[in-house]
């Protein structure tokens, strides 16, 4: 089994060792391609990316730095697992954009032995909970739409109905809005009516 990682750098010069040894360790590592972030988040769902390693520079090729990215990343594809990479990793936990846990000295890309082997272990499990998380949106999804085919929603389990939606649709897993989601309750509603008729009837 590969782990599929993506990583986000502005200097090409040692990404393909780093593709190397990590293929070692059996993670995939795709590197981005130049772009808007909204290009990059693009990428990530078409090729499946289940989590990104981002430079925190990014500035002689993007218009952007990493935290930037990843700010915009946790709005356009929420619970995205991301790891900032920095030689600096005391100015990143300052800036307080992203959490303290997200920041890694990308030195550790250099290293061997057991600490190379920790970080890989991190990757292998942040890319699981990715897995894992999108799971559980797919069945609070089917859950809700068939809910709302058969009885109706309240306006709560409408909003979150929606939320999910926008998040699965975010990643590619689902389509434009399905029959499901349009489809009035009302002809559930009835369905239930007339089955309480047909009990009475029989009695």
């Amino acid at each position: 089994m590969m782990y599929k990682v993506g990583i986000i750098d502005d200097s090409d010069e040692l990404l393909e060792d780093y593709a190397v040894r990590l293929k070692r360790q059996d993670i995939d590592l795709l590197i981005a391609p130049e772009g808007s972030m909204e290009d990059i988040k693009e990428w990530i769902v078409k090729q499946q990316i289940k989590c990104l390693l981002i430079d925190y520079q990014l500035s002689s090729k993007y218009d952007y730095n990493g935290t930037q990215l990843a700010f915009y990343l946790e709005d356009a594809l929420q619970s995205f697992p991301y790891l900032i990479l920095t030689s600096y990793p005391e100015d990143s936990v300052e800036e307080k954009l992203v959490v303290k846990n997200a920041i890694c000295d990308r030195n550790i890309m250099d290293k061997t032995g057991s600490q190379f082997d920790d970080f890989c272990n991190q990757l292998k499990q942040m890319t699981e909970v990715y897995d894992n998380t999108i799971q559980k949106y797919k069945k609070k999804y089917e859950k809700l739409t068939l809910k709302k085919q058969e009885s109706g929603l309240g306006t709560e389990e409408e909003e979150e109905l929606m939320n999910v939606f926008r998040i699965l649709k975010a990643y590619g897993e689902v389509d434009d809005i399905p029959a499901e989601m349009l489809k009035s309750s009302l002809s559930g509603q009835i369905d239930a009516i007339l089955g309480k008729l047909d009990d009475l009837l029989k009695k």
